[in-house]
């Protein structure tokens, strides 16, 4: 089988910078940088969703909503997913969601003044600001998938596997628990794992790429 290629979805109000670490542990493992691709929701700069070539295995890498958006991806052979959910919200029969209240209070907030929540979750989640202007439109589209996205009962690619901060503020551990059920692989750190913990994020995509 062909060598897999590597998909990378940042999460909300992220950039692709956040994988820049990670990336330098997949190439020094031999990673060639083409076969490294990013999905740019494009809230910092140019969206960009890339065409991959057919025949190819992807593995893909999603932090936080960036793992919820690659879970409702079809076709993947592999889905490392980092500080991940599979449903952002609570509902009734989901309580370890974020209560809908909160999110929709953040929303109310995002539309009267967009720095001030920016600046607020960054430092809650322990992520850096990105440089460059926020598009605050593509930005109060992801504000949307948090609160409607739900894979729940979505297929997992045959190769899964999910990494969770054991002191997330965002994504707690019971909600982690909640949407991948014995699953998930709990590391030190916060929301911030693909800066906190790279080389460990690396050594399990390339694990993942290891068994496709």
């Amino acid at each position: 089988m062909s060598n897999p290629l590597f998909l990378l979805a940042h999460g909300w109000a992220g950039a692709p910078g956040i994988w820049t670490e990670l990336v330098g542990h997949l190439q020094d493992a031999g990673i060639p940088a083409e076969d490294i691709r990013h999905w740019d929701q494009g809230y910092f700069g140019a969206a960009d969703e890339p065409v991959l070539p057919p025949g190819r295995p992807v593995i893909g890498i999603g932090h936080s909503l960036g793992a919820a958006l690659l879970l409702g991806r079809a076709g993947l052979a592999g889905l490392l997913a980092i500080n991940g959910f599979s449903r952002f919200t609570a509902q009734a029969d989901f309580p370890a969601g974020t209560p809908p209240r909160l999110l929709a209070q953040m929303r109310r907030r995002f539309a009267a003044d967009p720095a001030a929540v920016l600046a607020d979750f960054t430092a809650r989640a322990g992520l850096p600001l990105p440089s460059g202007a926020a598009d605050n439109d593509r930005l109060g589209q992801g504000l949307q998938w948090l609160a409607e996205i739900d894979h729940r009962t979505a297929p997992l690619p045959p190769h899964f596997h999910t990494l969770a901060g054991r002191d997330d503020p965002i994504v707690t551990q019971a909600h982690s628990e909640a949407c991948f059920p014995n699953r998930v692989e709990w590391l030190p750190g916060g929301h911030a794992l693909p800066l906190t913990a790279a080389p460990a994020c690396a050594a399990a995509a390339l694990n993942l790429a290891a068994s496709c």
